[in-house]
């Protein structure tokens, strides 16, 4: 399935975050093709490390974190590029609460009769 449906169906998505929508997602894609690399490349050394000598097996363990160093930094900022993110449900719920404490328990008192009231049945005295 398409990530983008919007776009596969020939409907361009409006707004001014489409172009740093577009960037992030095409940083998101370099991230993921530089992590394989680095991590075919660490298999490939950790198969091979029989046969090459101390110097060798240093050198390339420092040009491997020299690479996953890199590789962080640009995962930094491609999270820095995102910008905020929408609150959670959660989030919004505590905020509201936080907000209006009375209101919120005067609701959950409220919630918690009907709830009782609605589940306790008939009874025949």
């Amino acid at each position: 399935m398409d990530a983008f449906p919007l776009q596969a169906s020939g409907v361009e998505p409006e707004g001014p975050d489409t172009a740093k929508d577009s960037a992030t997602h095409q940083a998101g894609v370099a991230l993921r093709a530089e992590l394989a690399n680095l991590k075919n490349d660490l298999d490939a050394l950790i198969l091979h490390q029989a046969t090459l000598s101390d110097g060798e097996l240093s050198e390339a363990y420092a040009r491997i974190l020299a690479r996953l160093g890199a590789s962080g930094r640009t995962a930094r900022e491609a999270a820095q590029d995102m910008g905020p993110q929408k609150p959670t449900p959660y989030q919004v719920a505590c905020a509201e609460v936080r907000q209006r404490p009375l209101q919120s328990v005067a609701a959950a008192a409220l919630a918690g009769f009907l709830g009782g009231w609605l589940t306790a049945g008939q009874t025949d005295h």
